[in-house]
């Protein structure tokens, strides 16, 4: 992966309203083992190139291994700006905790996540804006939800 001209990528925390489980993180159990429930976790949102399921996947890595993947409906708007941030050199984190599920394996909790139109807002800054984050309202009201990133 290219990071037009950076030596090192830059890392942004992001957050937002939307709610986004992991899927398939019964495959993963091994990831989660030993960290206890409401521990926090910070998970990166990783576009997989040549996944052999689904072409859009996005993962969500703890540590730099897979711990599941975005829903394929999810990850199809995803993918995308993801794949920008990251030409932009950026790599992307979401913060969370340790869950139980009911069936009692473990999982991240739920990310909470900036829409894809919000990346793709921050991704359309100028490089020097970008640099800085972003905050962005989902519409002029006070309540709506925000979508924010901030560089770590």
């Amino acid at each position: 992966m290219r990071f037009l001209g950076r030596r090192k990528p830059s890392v942004m925390l992001i957050s937002g309203h939307r709610s986004e489980y992991l899927v398939g993180v019964e495959h993963y159990q091994g990831i989660l083992s030993g960290r206890a429930i409401g521990a926090p976790l910070t998970v990166e949102l990783v576009a997989e190139v040549n996944n052999p399921h689904d072409a859009n996947a996005v993962a969500g890595q703890i540590d730099g291994r897979v711990t599941g993947y975005l829903r394929r409906d999810v990850a199809s708007k995803y993918r995308a700006p993801i794949v920008l941030a990251n030409e932009y050199g950026f790599r992307l984190f979401v913060q969370t905790m340790v869950q139980e599920r009911e069936d009692g394996l473990m999982r991240p909790g739920w990310l909470d996540i900036p829409g894809p139109e919000a990346l793709a807002r921050w991704l359309a800054l100028p490089e020097a804006e970008r640099a800085r984050g972003f905050d962005f309202s989902a519409g002029k009201s006070p309540a709506t939800p925000r979508s924010q990133g901030r560089p770590l």
